[in-house]
């Protein structure tokens, strides 16, 4: 009975996950992040070897401010040099 209510609560979980993930995929939220990761990648500060950033090992990452891009575009703070 026990591997019956795991194997549920497993199913459960993966279940509300994927339901997290179309709601998130459809949020102004995800639409901004795409926004700013798209302005990221044009921009000539881009860091893809991770060089300039704050932490080894975040790349890509802000050759201004050595933010992972990735944290970066998912927080309220403003581009460095003001692109988003």
């Amino acid at each position: 009975m026990e591997i019956l209510k795991g194997t549920y609560r497993f199913i459960k979980g993966k279940i509300q996950s994927k339901i997290n993930e179309v709601k998130y995929k459809n949020s102004q939220e995800y639409k901004n992040y795409n926004r700013k990761i798209a302005i990221c990648k044009s921009c000539e500060f881009y860091d893809v070897k991770g060089d300039r950033c704050f932490i080894p090992g975040t790349a890509p990452c802000c050759a201004i401010c050595g933010c992972s891009i990735e944290l970066k575009a998912h927080s309220d703070d403003e581009c460095p040099i003001g692109k988003w």
